[in-house]
């Protein structure tokens, strides 16, 4: 049965004067729900005396967990272990992950939509038993027929229950998982009895990884472990094109927000830009078309608000991916993206409207100084921020392989 609900809401927002005032009240209540989760950890980290642990640390207090399951992993040469990773697979992942992962060994992929889950459908959370239960059998089928050295998902409370995790875990396999929507959504809604974001599952992951350094104590709060640990880009696809330049600014990504209002600012004063994506007049592109648009454009525009808010932000797949094809990325200024890169050097930012206005004209008019920051920003990006050195350094931290670690940060 539709939604009327829904069919009414997309029905008012399309009216202007209704979007209008729509992005702002979304903005200042997402606003608030970040604000008030994190006070909430923080508060509860102080009282119970609670502190983010650094990397060392971490490993430390993973290989005593570890033990506890009888694990002690011995660091082996890349190439020689057995993972698998489940996730529901959007379209950024393919041609990403499963290829990074494959430089430590073999790769099974579960993929929700393959094995019939759709999380996104109305009637999931009467189905999300269905998918624990499959999940275990799909893992314990593969375990027996060759020792499962590892666990990787983009899986999250939405989706999995922790006793789940906590069996693959009991099988003597090493579970993590990354979680990007965890400033906003880390604990979520409540759903048939669930947190849909992870912090029911903190504690049942061996080790969790975040995109925002803020979001780390929240993991520790819930009993669990945290690293920071950034998107990356994969360089055999987001890598420079030799394409004459087409477009002054670009910006690909859905249309949601204030970002038409940020674009339609900078058109009214002058700056040639195009968007693609959902909700803009150019529709979405293709992967392969994105790398196409960032060649062509002299500035790629980022946007690193979280939600509809412009206030708080994190780390995006774009603050890589873009940097990584060799162009010129000029996105919001927030405290991440000084762990991660030179700034001003590698990636140049924005503060409001006005400012990035003035950054626009400024680097449009310096075309050489244009070209030293593409060249800094590939070179950061193929030395500190592909997805094998972020693998690397997640299973170097989980004592699964040795060598150096493949994905330092900036100022690490």
């Amino acid at each position: 049965m539709t939604d009327l609900g829904f069919v009414w809401r997309r029905r008012l927002k399309g009216l202007l004067w209704v979007a209008r005032l729509w992005a702002p009240l979304r903005a200042w209540q997402q606003e608030r729900r970040i604000r008030s989760e994190q006070s909430y950890y923080e508060r509860l980290a102080r009282r119970e005396g609670v502190v983010a642990l650094d990397q060392e640390k971490v490993r430390a207090a993973l290989r005593e967990r570890l033990s506890r399951r009888g694990i002690a992993p011995v660091p082996r040469p890349s190439g020689g272990l057995r993972i698998i990773y489940a996730s529901e697979m959007s379209n950024w992942e393919g041609h990403q992950i499963p290829p990074a992962l494959a430089a430590f060994g073999q790769v099974t992929v579960y993929a929700l939509p393959e094995r019939g889950f759709h999380p996104k459908e109305a009637n999931w959370p009467s189905r999300r038993q269905e998918l624990d239960a499959d999940l275990l059998a799909f893992i314990r089928e593969e375990h027996a027929r060759q020792r499962v050295d590892v666990f990787v998902s983009y899986l999250s409370g939405g989706h999995v229950a922790p006793e789940t995790i906590r069996a693959i875990a009991e099988l003597g396999i090493v579970t993590c998982a990354f979680h990007w929507d965890d400033r906003l959504s880390f604990r979520g809604q409540i759903v048939a009895g669930r947190w849909t974001g992870p912090a029911d599952l903190a504690s049942a992951y061996d080790l969790n990884m975040t995109n925002s350094h803020d979001s780390l104590i929240k993991y520790f709060v819930e009993g669990g472990l945290a690293i920071f640990w950034p998107p990356g880009a994969n360089p055999d696809h987001f890598r420079p094109l030799d394409r004459p330049f087409e477009h002054d600014v670009s910006f690909v990504g859905a249309c949601y927000g204030r970002r038409a209002a940020y674009i339609e600012y900078l058109r009214r004063r002058g700056v040639r830009v195009e968007a693609f994506g959902p909700g803009w007049p150019n529709g979405s592109i293709s992967e392969t078309e994105m790398v196409e648009v960032y060649a062509r454009s002299r500035i790629n525009l980022g946007f690193s608000g979280i939600g509809y808010s412009m206030k708080e932000t994190c780390l995006k797949g774009r603050d890589f991916e873009v940097p990584m094809s060799g162009a010129l990325y000029l996105t919001t200024d927030q405290p991440d993206l000084y762990r991660v890169y030179d700034v001003g050097r590698e990636v140049v930012t924005y503060r409001g409207k006005e400012e990035c206005l003035q950054k626009v004209r400024y680097l449009l008019s310096h075309p050489e100084e244009c070209e030293q920051i593409r060249r800094a920003a590939r070179k950061r990006c193929l030395q500190s921020h592909t997805w094998q050195g972020r693998f690397a350094r997640l299973f170097q931290t989980l004592g699964l392989v040795d060598g150096q670690d493949g994905c330092m940060m900036k100022n690490q």
